[in-house]
């Protein structure tokens, strides 16, 4: 949106090239966007490029004990972490736990997933770096191509997290994943160097 407030572009779509990714906006109305986030990676070595095998050690070494989890990676790499309830997962202990581990030497975003329904889901993020946010459109993205990729979700999902809601769609592999939802103007700063 920020193109759009600054008259940067009149266009209905964009190409935004990142480190790793090329995305595609496409502005759906004044207040709401859709981002193709590509096609998620489940494997191993594509979301850990700085690890040397990788697979062996996880495949030897549990982060905890008992815990289940997915790592995918949508551009960055995420930990998801199936739960019965967000409002109660522990989510600063383990996320500091797996954060800390020496595989993730970049660091990996840890989502906690609730499913409601098939179209439904709960998420709280904890960021790499940052800590518990109140939103993460790439960590929906990830838990939702989790939750699609073992048949426990619909192809068309709408993900709540703190900061509001957003929809994720995906058609499995050999697609591109899409997220869409509201996005608005918050403030804006200026630094003096």
């Amino acid at each position: 949106m920020f193109l759009k407030l600054y008259k940067l572009t009149n266009k209905k779509q964009v190409f935004i090239k990142t480190n790793n990714r090329d995305l595609i906006i496409k502005f759906i109305n004044n207040k709401t966007i859709q981002v193709n986030m590509n096609e998620p990676y489940f494997k191993l070595n594509q979301i850990f490029l700085s690890q040397q095998n990788t697979y062996d050690y996880l495949s030897k070494k549990k982060l905890l004990k008992n815990l289940k989890y997915n790592l995918v990676s949508i551009g960055n790499p995420h930990c998801i972490i199936k739960v019965k309830s967000i409002k109660y997962a522990p989510v600063q202990k383990i996320s500091k736990i797996i954060e800390n581990n020496c595989i993730f030497s970049e660091g990996i975003n840890i989502n906690f997933m609730e499913i409601v329904r098939k179209n439904y889901i709960k998420l709280r993020v904890y960021e790499r770096d940052v800590g518990e946010t109140y939103a993460c459109g790439s960590g929906a993205c990830a838990a939702v191509a989790v939750g699609i990729s073992q048949n426990l979700l619909t192809n068309k999902v709408e993900v709540e997290l703190h900061g509001g809601n957003m929809i994720v769609k995906w058609n499995g592999v050999g697609h591109p994943l899409y997220m869409q939802g509201p996005a608005k103007h918050v403030y804006d700063g200026y630094i003096y160097i």
